[in-house]
């Protein structure tokens, strides 16, 4: 869809649930934007802190507070927003993110001169004292405004708080704005529908601060699985069902416990067994990619790590069969250690006549350790080395 666009009135939607400490952060970046034409609508999701107490401490005409007796979360928030909405256009910040402070003008303008009736923008994502800059190929202009359909099939790239929306195309979505029964990826279902019946400007330079959250719902796991099933059951005939598994399985195979994982997949190869598709198979061959790739990087470090040792001046944390092997295979380097290591030491006892010592009883904890156990113990040594305070280690991994 392709329509004259012209400069007006942008609503921005701000929900809010106990955020005391971080709404004015928010409201301040949406007042002190170079584009000037705005009202903010905050709409307070039946906070027990003092958000709207903070809210209400602004004397300025262009914010708007509107309190939801009961609480019914974000995307209630967001569709009670839109519903106050005066604005002929739709913006949305997060109650504890930043915009930049020509968000708006870099959007209106690109709006403007292409025609397209949606816009979002690339932005950073900050957890601690890591910064990130989202989409990744975010400078791809081609990728993420010409072929983002095709992006979207496999997963979101767009998050809320980049959009601006023109209202009459809202319109045509023909029902419920944001899902109010959708536990997460509400902004995924909202720019699903909303890719399907226009298309997309993109700002390829980030213009939103997005910080992590405690206190956020993307921590919760479970929601996450019920939210991708829901997103199947209604957008399959959209989605490229085998990529989208994919990426979910990806984005919680390290950080979710192997029983939460289980029960999640359950919940999602309820929807996709029409498809023929596996979420174990896929979840085995994701971990066998992962571990293989971890086996690639240790080897790699333990060859750097063994081309640079000094004879003498490291030690190696095993006297078993596969300390000896490690053993063995430096010395035939030129290269011996100052000691073997182990985790207790019954008495004095010698390899090769070089001595064996607890790692309790090592004085020297800067020189370099190599790790040569099974892998079932790596982790255990590594935890040992650390508590100890030893500095430097590597594991062995056979060439």
């Amino acid at each position: 869809m392709v329509i004259k666009m012209e400069n007006g009135l942008v609503s921005v939607v701000i929900p809010a649930y106990n955020r005391e400490g971080t709404i004015k952060r928010a409201v301040d970046s949406v007042l002190n934007q170079t584009y000037s034409d705005i009202e903010v609508i905050v709409v307070d999701d039946a906070s027990t802190d003092h958000t709207v107490e903070v809210v209400n401490g602004y004397h300025d005409s262009r914010i708007r507070l509107v309190c939801q007796e009961v609480r019914g979360g974000a995307n209630k928030a967001r569709n009670t927003g839109i519903k106050n909405a005066k604005g002929d256009y739709i913006a949305f910040q997060d109650s504890d993110d930043e915009w930049l402070p020509n968000k708006l003008e870099c959007q209106m303008d690109l709006m403007k001169t292409s025609g397209r009736p949606v816009c979002y923008c690339a932005y950073y994502y900050l957890a601690g004292e890591k910064k990130t800059i989202m989409p990744t190929e975010y400078e791809n202009s081609d990728r993420y405004q010409n072929n983002l359909r095709t992006v979207l099939k496999a997963g979101n790239v767009v998050s809320t708080q980049t959009l601006v929306i023109k209202k009459d195309v809202l319109d045509l979505l023909h029902d419920a704005f944001f899902d109010e029964n959708m536990p997460r990826l509400q902004d995924y279902d909202f720019v699903i529908r909303l890719i399907q019946v226009c298309d997309f400007a993109y700002v390829n330079r980030p213009l939103v601060n997005v910080y992590a959250s405690e206190q956020s719902i993307t921590t919760d796991s479970k929601a996450m699985y019920d939210a991708a099933a829901r997103i199947i059951g209604k957008h399959s005939n959209f989605l490229d069902i085998y990529q989208f598994v994919n990426s979910i399985i990806g984005s919680n195979i390290l950080d979710d416990d192997s029983d939460r994982l289980n029960v999640g997949l359950n919940t999602i190869q309820e929807k996709i067994n029409k498809w023929g598709i596996d979420c174990k198979d896929l979840m085995l061959k994701r971990m066998s990619g992962i571990i293989k790739f971890q086996n690639e990087l240790l080897l790699k470090q333990y060859m750097l790590t063994a081309d640079n040792l000094t004879d003498g001046r490291f030690s190696i944390y095993g006297a078993g069969e596969i300390g000896r092997e490690v053993y063995r295979s430096l010395k035939k380097r030129g290269l011996k250690p100052s000691c073997f290591l182990v985790t207790k030491c019954k008495g004095r006892e010698y390899i090769d006549n070089i001595p064996v010592l607890s790692v309790d009883d090592c004085k020297n904890r800067s020189e370099m350790v190599i790790i040569g156990v099974s892998e079932k113990y790596q982790l255990e040594l590594i935890e040992n080395l650390i508590e100890r305070k030893y500095k430097h280690f590597c594991v062995y991994k056979r060439m």
